[in-house]
């Protein structure tokens, strides 16, 4: 009997499992500042494998002051700064769900319900260092994030590629 219980946990630790158990708790957060027009958007990636973007724009390109939505695009080719996170899955799902629902339905103004206040608004719901308040320009909020989360070991740079979620 013990010697079958040896093999089976020796079988058990060399046989490869779909995702090991701690990676189930694994995922990352980005938050990126855009090239050109300034703008902020988060890359979500769980365990799944499924990259999700969002951000909060203007209905009305470039228009602040109107009905805002939720832009889920891949913003990939638009990165010119980012900072990424690992994180724990189950929190980054909660303070998704929190952040979509805080900003539906919400007018697009600057400094309150815009592209970096969604960028911040994630970084707050998983405890980050955040800079006061106003957070208005992109690249700053990149570059302080990973300066005052420097104990989190955040993976940050710029526009050259390959990005660290575009290795699959």
């Amino acid at each position: 009997m013990i010697r079958l219980s040896l093999i089976a946990a020796i079988f058990a630790c060399v046989m490869p499992t779909a995702v090991r158990a701690d990676d189930a708790n694994k995922a990352f957060i980005t938050i990126i500042s855009e090239k050109g027009f300034p703008h902020s958007a988060v890359l979500m990636e769980y365990p799944d494998g499924k990259p999700k973007w969002l951000g909060f724009k203007p209905e009305t390109a470039k228009m602040p002051l109107t009905k805002g939505k939720f832009d889920e695009d891949d913003a990939t080719k638009n990165v010119e700064k980012y900072v990424r996170f690992e994180v724990d899955a189950k929190k980054l799902a909660e303070v998704e769900k929190k952040v979509r629902e805080d900003f539906k339905n919400k007018n697009y103004v600057v400094g309150k319900f815009d592209c970096v206040s969604l960028s911040v608004a994630f970084a707050e719901g998983l405890k980050f260092k955040v800079p006061g308040k106003p957070n208005v320009i992109p690249g700053n909020l990149v570059d302080n994030l990973a300066v005052m989360n420097k104990d989190l070991k955040p993976i940050s740079g710029d526009d050259k590629k390959p990005f660290p979620w575009s290795k699959k």
